[in-house]
């Protein structure tokens, strides 16, 4: 028998269980996110369902894209928008949808139309919301693009479009054709564009011309793109009333730009030119200044017995201009239309090396002028050196000094291949050194130059100019009877007195007087009494006793005038005291005053002994007996003396002396210096003093000094050997410890180009060899320690460009042809060449562009301080350096490098859309507004007369309205769906509403009227 199968009580609690665990789950998922709607489609929670329609927006983000690289990042974030809320009184609420959706990402040309190019490597979710992508970008042509992200949900799509600039790092150059234009003519310009990085044309690289006014205001904007070999170019017409000034072109594609300027103003080519120059390269002491040259019509024929005026000005050094040379000279061109100004010695006083500049103006027989200017080069020593060293342009005693000397004439024309010998001109046992310039005249050599000693620089001589006494000014002239200022009439009579005035300065000291003077009715000073006391003041009463005002009623007046120092010589007197010292000081002032009448400007020596004074007073008498001991070391010349001598006797006292006394005075001669003889200290200091003596082919060509300052060692410096190398070869790096470093030297070192790293090295035995890529050229560098060495690959086979003409001279009319060679290396090549051609005589009006504009930005390198003021950056990269030395001087004083990343710059982009409410709104609100509308005029028709109508109708109507659009299958709602009853709309709209705006006849609305808006927001709930 079988026996039956029994079932554990425990069992049935299994599913009990389950279920109250589910029911509990559930219960617990409402509770804390009661919209499941939401959080189960979109992965969206909000703590309450949307009270309305869901809005859908898109943001974009991309970054580090670049193209042919698949290191780029794009996210889209979809975002749903809702109201919560009632009526107008709703808010806005949004959250990041996590699933839901799908999402598209597309790639546009800058027209919006679909392109190839962009490839979606990677898809992941984005941790708080929407979808990243991992793209590639293909190798696509410079310009501007957009990026598209379509998202679809079960409530709305959303595209979104954002600008998306892909452009290479680019080198821009701007050009006119000239840069002088009159208003009325067309402005030619024209840009290259080079990628940065190797410097190659951007063919078809789309941007943009912007042509500024003075003012700043765009006058063109116009989009262009390059052409071959990256030219593109433009035109601008000048209007006839276009404003005058420094107008600007810009040619701007991507982040790179250029602008030049030019002028418009309305101008003449001169008729002739003047040339000028010196009769001498340069000039030493005692050689005669001469100025001399041409001036010729633009047909060649010369412009004869014309007036030249000839100026010096000083261009550069400490040495002033002698007096006589600051006024300009005048002669005539002779019938060759030479002339030649001859300024004199040049004065033996020289000192340095000094630079004029000649101005000469010509002005032929119609009037017209026209100028031209040379430099003049005056040096008190026949050979000009300069150095550069490693230790700041210093050197140091006891320690090997690596330095570069340059010697060339005094008006720069360098020594060529010369031997210079360096001593210390202060050890007669100093054997020297010796060493060979190169093709610029730069040596370089290695030097201990000992102890460092005290070099004394002279002051620049004075220049005493002759004394222009400055007159005297009336201050204020006022009759006082009428209490005003004189009349024109009377300012011409009293500026008549301004000669006889200045004999009176001889008493100032720079002192104002004022003088009240008395005039009858024809116009003659009756009285004239000085406010004042002293000779100065009596001399100008005296003076204005001689005035002749003009004839009217009688009038009295105070005059002030401003009676300036003469200048002239004068005692200052100190006193020893006594009982009557005060008065007496008094008397033998104004004595010493009087006393100026015998002195003559710069007379005597300043600060001398006089006279030892000794006087005596006796009680009630005013007369004061002097005895005057003269040393006699003064410098004035006996005349003087006595005349100064008798002046002081006559000092005596106001009034009688109330008792006996007796002084001494000290009377000490004081001299106002000339204007101009303040001389200047000699500045001293602690320096290294080197004679250099040049020869060449055993003919001494000059000597020179050489002053430089002491210098420090730095802790570490990197040599580099050479400094100078082409691709494919080895650079060596020498790492030069100085006293004070402390710490270990690298294991390993590396090259770079910018940022690029070119090569790595081993470190040893204090030095690392480097291996230049044959594909790198440029500015090469690596740092350590703070020390930096530059290095400078020159290109293996430079790009060069000759110009030939098939005639030397053409007649007006004719045709030049011109032939235009470009080569790499030694072999021809293809080039873009840019050729413009500008009348020479426009140089005299504004500065013309230079052969090696190109240079101000291919060559991004720059040197602060070049060596010897010429050697840069520019110069070295354009191969305008022809000495070896030169060139590497040229490398130790490289300043600031370009360091760029290498290729593309990642490109971003971002962006968003935005919920468009005001359009669905404002339609719809219009639509239930006409329908409203027209049910009041319906109104207005069919009722009777006494009806009135009410808000409550009002609101009828407005929901009728809103009924009858809904059966129609087109409801007026808003952006969120909410149908547009009165408790929705805005308060804006609310007033267009109001019936007393609806109703044709006034009288159909009641008197007692309440505003509608503010009775809506109060009746009318949602």
């Amino acid at each position: 028998m079988a026996s039956k199968k029994r079932w554990s009580p425990l069992l049935s609690i299994v599913p009990i269980t389950f279920m109250a665990m589910a029911t509990c789950g559930c219960l617990g998922l409402f509770t804390a996110a009661p919209c499941l709607r939401t959080g189960v489609r979109y992965g969206l929670w909000p703590s309450s369902c949307p009270d309305t329609d869901m809005r859908l927006t898109t943001q974009i983000n991309a970054w580090g894209l670049v193209r042919g690289r698949d290191q780029g990042q794009v996210e889209i974030v979809p975002t749903a928008h809702w109201l919560r809320g009632e009526g107008r009184d709703a808010y806005p609420r949004e959250g990041q949808l996590y699933r839901g959706y799908d999402a598209e990402l597309q790639l546009q040309d800058h027209d919006g139309q679909p392109i190839e190019g962009l490839t979606v490597v990677e898809r992941e979710k984005r941790g708080g919301g929407g979808v990243r992508w991992r793209v590639k970008l293909d190798d696509l042509p410079d310009g501007d693009y957009q990026l598209s992200a379509t998202t679809t949900t079960s409530f709305e799509t959303s595209t979104h479009t954002v600008p998306l600039a892909l452009y290479a790092p680019a080198l821009v150059h701007t050009m006119t054709d000239r840069p002088l234009y009159k208003p009325g003519q067309t402005v030619l310009f024209r840009s290259a564009t080079l990628r940065r990085t190797d410097e190659k044309p951007l063919e078809g690289r789309p941007g943009r011309w912007v042509v500024r006014s003075p003012s700043g205001l765009e006058m063109l904007v116009e989009k262009d793109a390059a052409g071959p070999w990256g030219i593109a170019d433009g035109s601008f017409p000048i209007d006839e009333d276009a404003e005058q000034g420094q107008w600007s072109v810009t040619w701007q594609t991507g982040e790179a730009s250029d602008t030049v300027t030019f002028d418009v103003r309305p101008f003449r080519l001169p008729r002739f030119t003047v040339e000028a120059a010196g009769s001498r390269r340069w000039y030493a002491i005692g050689q005669p200044l001469v100025i001399e040259g041409r001036a010729a019509y633009s047909s060649g024929a010369p412009v004869a017995n014309a007036p030249v005026k000839v100026g010096l000005r000083l261009a550069g050094g400490r040495w002033p201009l002698p007096i006589d040379w600051e006024e300009p000279r005048e002669v005539r061109t002779g019938p060759d239309g030479r002339y030649r100004v001859d300024f004199g010695a040049v004065p033996p006083d020289l000192m340095d090396r000094a630079t004029l500049t000649a101005l000469v103006e010509v002005t032929e027989q119609a009037g017209e002028r026209a100028s031209g200017a040379a430099q003049v080069v005056l040096s008190h020593e026949s050979l000009k050196v300069e150095a550069v060293t490693e230790l700041g342009d210093g050197l140091v005693e006891g320690f090997n000094n690596r330095a570069y000397v340059r010697a060339t004439t005094p008006d720069g024309r360098p020594l060529a291949n010369a031997t210079l010998v360096l001593t210390r001109p202060y050890d007669p046992t100093d054997a020297g050194k010796t060493t060979t310039t190169d093709a610029d005249g730069v040596a370089a050599l290695q030097i201990d130059p000992g102890p460092p000693v005290t070099v004394v620089q002279p002051p620049p001589p004075p220049r005493i100019r002759p004394f222009q006494p400055t007159p005297p000014s009336l201050v204020d002239g006022r009759e006082l009877s009428d209490t005003r200022g004189l009349d024109l009439e009377e300012r011409r009579a009293v500026d008549r007195l301004q000669p006889r005035l200045q004999e009176c300065a001889v008493y100032s000291r720079g002192e104002q007087v004022q003088v009240g003077a008395r005039v009858d009715r024809g116009g003659a000073v009756r009285v004239a009494i000085p406010m004042q006391d002293g000779p100065l003041a009596r001399c100008v009463a005296d003076t204005v006793r001689g005035l002749r005002m003009p004839a009217g009623d009688d009038r009295t007046y105070t005059l002030s005038w401003s009676i300036p120092d003469a200048q002239v010589p004068s005692l200052s007197l100190s006193s020893s005291g006594g009982p009557m010292g005060g008065e007496v000081d008094r008397a033998l002032g104004e004595a010493s005053t009087l006393a100026r009448r015998c002195l003559q400007r710069g007379q005597g020596v300043n600060g001398s002994l006089f006279a030892n004074v000794h006087w005596v007073t006796s009680k009630g008498s005013e007369r004061i007996d002097l005895l005057l001991e003269q040393p006699g070391h003064d410098g004035l010349s006996p005349t003087a003396s006595s005349c100064v001598a008798s002046a002081l006797r006559g000092a005596s006292l106001r009034d009688p002396a109330t008792a006996d006394a007796v002084g001494v005075h000290q009377a000490r001669l004081s001299v106002p210096a000339p204007p101009g003889t303040r001389r200047e200290q000699p500045t001293v200091s602690t320096a290294y003093e080197l004679k250099v003596v040049a020869r060449a082919d055993g003919e001494a060509l000059g000597d020179g000094r050489l002053i430089l300052p002491v210098g420090a060692v730095p802790n570490m410096r990197l040599r580099a050997t050479p400094s100078l190398t082409t691709p494919d070869t080895d650079v060596t790096i020498e790492l030069v410890r100085g006293p004070t470093w402390r710490g270990d030297l690298p294991k390993e070192m590396r090259l770079y180009e910018g940022t690029v790293e070119v090569a790595k090295a081993e470190v040893k035995d204090k030095a690392a060899t480097f291996h230049i890529p044959a594909d790198v050229e440029g500015f090469l560098y690596t740092e350590f320690g703070g020390a930096r060495a530059v290095v400078f690959v020159a290109p293996a086979d430079p790009l060069s460009v000759q110009v030939a003409s098939d005639q030397k001279a053409y007649e007006p009319g004719g045709t030049a042809h011109l032939t235009v060679t470009t080569r790499h290396g030694d072999a021809p090549v293809a080039a873009g060449v840019t050729l413009v051609g500008v009348d020479s005589l426009l140089a005299q009006l504004a500065p013309l562009t230079g052969p090696d504009d190109f240079g101000r930005v291919t060559v991004r390198a720059t040197s602060d301080q070049p060596p010897f003021g010429t050697f840069d950056a520019r110069a070295l990269a354009l191969g305008q350096i022809r000495g070896e030395n030169a060139a590497r001087a040229a490398v130790m004083r490289i300043g600031q490098l370009p360091r760029d990343p290498a290729g593309d710059q990642p490109a971003s982009a971002n962006g968003g859309s935005v919920v468009v409410t005001d359009e669905v709104l404002v339609r719809n609100f219009y639509r239930a507004l006409g329908r409203t509308a027209a049910a009041i005029r319906a109104w207005e028709k069919t009722a009777p007369a006494q009806e009135q109508l009410e808000n409550d109708a009002v609101v009828g109507l407005w929901d009728d309205a809103l009924a009858d659009l809904r059966k129609e299958g087109d409801p007026a709602v808003d952006a969120w769906g909410r149908e547009l009853s009165l408790a929705v709309l805005p308060r804006e709209m609310l007033a267009q509403v109001d019936p007393r705006k609806l109703v044709s006849d006034g009288t159909r609305r009641p008197e007692d009227v309440e505003d509608f808006v503010t009775w809506v927001v109060r009746e009318v709930q949602p």
